[in-house]
C-alpha cells in the first residue's frame, strides 16, 4: 500500500504556509489596534484593545499548532518512507539470493 511521501510532505507545507499567514492577518490586527487608542478613549476603545488582543491570542495559538501538526506530518511521512525502502531493501536482497 504505501504512503505517497510527496504528497505528505506537500500538505505540510500547505499547513506551514497556512501558519505564516496566520501570522501577517496578526501582525495587521496589531497595527489596527495601535491606530484606536491613539484616535479614541474610553471604555469601548479599551474593550475593542482587548478584543484583538484576545484575537492575537488566538491567532498565535493557531499558527504554532499549524506548524507543529506540518512538522509532525513530515517526521512521519519521512519515517514511514524509511521503513518503507528498508522493507523493499530486505525483499530485494531475500530475492537475489534464491
Amino acid at each position: 500500500m504505501g504512503i505517497n511521501y510527496y504528497r505528505a510532505v506537500n500538505s505540510g507545507g500547505k499547513l506551514t504556509s497556512m501558519g505564516i499567514e496566520i501570522n501577517r492577518i496578526s501582525l495587521n490586527t496589531e497595527k489596527l489596534a495601535d491606530i484606536v487608542p491613539s484616535g479614541y478613549d474610553g471604555q469601548d476603545a479599551r474593550i475593542f484593545v482587548s478584543s484583538i488582543n484576545e484575537l492575537q491570542s488566538e491567532f498565535n495559538l493557531m499558527e504554532l499548532e499549524l506548524k507543529s501538526l506540518a512538522n509532525k506530518i513530515i517526521s512521519v511521512a519521512d519515517q514511514i518512507g524509511k521503513e518503507e525502502d528498508a522493507k523493499e531493501l530486505v525483499l530485494l536482497n531475500a530475492a537475489k539470493s534464491k
